[in-house]
């Protein structure tokens, strides 16, 4: 499902219209709810399925939506009306629907056209696709001009974000997160939920990954890819987080020896010393070098860290 606006508009309108737009999916493709694009070629649903016919299948399916929502909204889709149950709250709504339309992978595009837009439209775009994240469990892909690459208000939501060349088409590898900044050529995109675990492009995380799973010290300790709320109102995905320790581990490419990059490290540190947080920053050539001194470098950390807050006893 694609979204397209010729300017950044305000989050309130953002939150409507993408509602809006998930109802008229659903309105087009009812009776068929519940089941992905492929089914639909394969099997067309009666307009006259009783829904007590659809919930029987459904726990059959292990597929367990709201009852309440679901009863009418199918009576609501049955008038040719769009399936906005009023009294529900539009998360609940989106949560549905999207549900309803593809209880596997829905995907969401959001694409803003005009270069230039207020802090405010930009960090409500960014808060906009945080929340459709959340709540549809869908992958979302933006779609942004070049001149907002950089952009300090897109931090929590454009980390290692990827910018395209009109001459070049890759195939991109985006978490549910993923900014791709630019909508001047072409692309395959290529989808893959990070949030929570390694990301799957990336071989370093994958190792890491290995390396911590065999490791029954610190292997539970760790959650991968976890957005982070951070001192002056920001929000941050980190690679590795342990929350309990108030630990952060971040692999570094070799984007992150740019310039600019070092800048934004430097105060995405503070910000989170500032919450707590103590960051451990390894290089991935190291990870690929010698993943033992790593692996050492964090259980060292994880222990002064524990014995630190033995010390302090109960506050």
């Amino acid at each position: 499902m694609a979204l397209e606006w010729e300017s950044a508009p305000p989050l309130a309108r953002e939150l409507e219209e993408i509602c809006g737009a998930l109802a008229e999916a659903a309105l087009e493709l009812w009776p068929n709810w519940y089941i992905t694009a492929e089914e639909r070629f394969e099997q067309v649903r009666p307009a006259d399925l009783s829904l007590t016919e659809l919930t029987a299948e459904l726990a059959e399916a292990s597929i367990l939506p709201s009852a309440s929502w679901l009863r009418e909204a199918w009576e609501l889709a049955y008038q040719q009306r769009a399936p906005i149950v009023s009294r529900i709250s539009v998360g609940e709504q989106v949560r549905q629907l999207s549900q309803a339309l593809d209880p596997s992978r829905l995907v969401f595009a959001l694409s803003v056209a005009m270069p230039d837009a207020s802090p405010a439209r930009v960090r409500g775009l960014a808060r906009a696709a945080e929340w459709l994240a959340h709540e549809s469990r869908a992958k979302i892909v933006l779609l942004l001009p070049r001149s907002w690459q950089g952009d300090s208000e897109l931090d929590h939501v454009a980390y290692e974000a990827l910018s395209l060349q009109a001459d070049v088409a890759p195939v991109l590898e985006l978490d549910c997160y993923g900014l791709q900044q630019s909508v001047d050529a072409p692309v395959q995109v290529v989808l893959g939920p990070i949030v929570g675990k390694p990301h799957p492009a990336s071989v370093v995380e994958k190792l890491m990954q290995e390396r911590l799973l065999a490791d029954p010290e610190i292997g539970v300790l760790f959650e991968w890819n976890r957005r982070i709320e951070a001192f002056g109102d920001r929000q941050y995905t980190v690679d590795l987080v342990w929350r309990e320790g108030r630990l952060v581990v971040e692999l570094d490419g070799t984007e992150h020896h740019r310039h600019l990059a070092y800048l934004k490290d430097r105060d995405r540190d503070y910000r989170l010393l500032m919450s707590g947080y103590t960051t451990l920053r390894v290089c991935n050539d190291e990870v690929h070098v010698n993943v033992d001194d790593v692996m050492k470098k964090i259980k060292n950390v994880v222990q002064r860290l524990k014995a630190s807050a033995r010390n302090e006893g109960p506050r």
